[in-house]
């Protein structure tokens, strides 16, 4: 059985591990007192791609690829990071299958989605999906991931919590250009600064496009 978005509201998080973090000498360390502080729920954890999807985006500039190419390039260069951070997190596992994501998430496991295989399926079974295109990076598909899983969106990134709207990070590059669209169906969404002296979750959006009020 597929895990779906529906019924009673989840305590799940979908947690995005932004991809300019690989370079952090203690990411092991950052990212399981942060897994412990969010433990007590399932957690799917969607990795950013960083420097592998960014040379993908030089290959498309300099071999002016197909969008479509482009697209599933990137995802599959995302992998590489998934499998890293599942080295880095004890007992946690890359899952491929809305199935095993199913279990994983009814059993309050931690798991890494496999972004590009999971979207495949729901693409096989004509669900919507973001568009393939680079205004669409792991911001969105968390975002999606997250609506779809019924859960609650945390944004795991280098920098503070922006203070104003989606659309307002969208247009400083705090996010990708299609997160305000990905977002805006009711998404409440926590940020954490893992770079920061002491790293914890942040109230963003409680819904969506607005900030909480006194964000």
């Amino acid at each position: 059985m597929s895990a779906r978005h529906g019924g009673a509201p989840s305590t799940g998080r979908v947690v995005k591990i932004g991809g300019s973090l690989i370079d952090l000498p203690d990411l092991r360390e950052r990212l399981g007192a942060l897994c412990e502080r969010l433990q007590g729920r399932p957690l799917a954890i969607v990795a950013g791609g960083g420097a592998s999807a960014d040379l993908v985006r030089d290959w498309d500039r300099r071999f002016q690829l197909h969008e479509e190419a482009a697209h599933w390039l990137a995802l599959r260069a995302m992998r590489l990071n998934e499998h890293l951070l599942a080295a880095l997190l004890p007992g946690a596992r890359v899952v491929e299958r809305w199935e095993a994501l199913a279990d994983a998430w009814s059993s309050q496991a931690t798991v890494i989605l496999g972004v590009a295989p999971l979207l495949r399926a729901a693409e096989a079974r004509g669900e919507p999906t973001p568009p393939h295109a680079w205004d669409v990076t792991s911001d969105s598909l968390a975002a999606w991931f997250a609506g779809r899983l019924g859960a609650r969106l945390v944004l795991v990134k280098s920098i503070d919590c922006p203070d104003g709207s989606a659309e307002a990070a969208s247009a400083s590059g705090a996010v990708d250009r299609a997160f305000p669209d990905t977002a805006s169906a009711g998404l409440a969404v926590d940020w954490v600064n893992l770079r920061a002296a002491t790293p914890a979750p942040r109230e963003w959006l409680a819904g969506g496009r607005g900030p909480l009020s006194g964000s």
